[in-house]
């Protein structure tokens, strides 16, 4: 009785995959980021980047994970601040850290 339910934290990540390989990774991730209550949207049809950075902008996010081929094959994703633009490179294991970090920032 009387007890409110905590607010959602916004959504400020949207996972972008070009691929097969990418796609599988993205699908493993969003259960990584969901146990980490980081929100995420995503957009797992076929589209091309700029198709997907396009939904990404619009959606207002500050990040952008990027996994195409390579990124997944090398256990790496791309993080970009939609902001500035400015693209990174992390190891997977790196990623959720840095979010969290660069979130608190914001």
């Amino acid at each position: 009785q009387g007890m409110k339910p905590l607010p959602l934290p916004e959504i400020s990540i949207f996972l972008v995959q070009l691929g097969d390989k990418a796609k599988l990774k993205v699908l493993k991730l969003i259960e990584v980021f969901r146990k980490n209550n980081l929100r995420i949207l995503e957009s797992l049809d076929k589209g091309s980047l700029s198709a997907q950075l396009k939904i990404a902008n619009k959606s207002g996010v500050k990040y952008t994970v990027i996994i195409g081929e390579k990124e997944a094959t090398k256990g790496i994703v791309i993080l970009r601040d939609m902001e500035s633009g400015r693209q990174t490179i992390l190891k997977d294991a790196e990623v959720i850290q840095q979010l969290k970090k660069r979130l608190a920032k914001k």
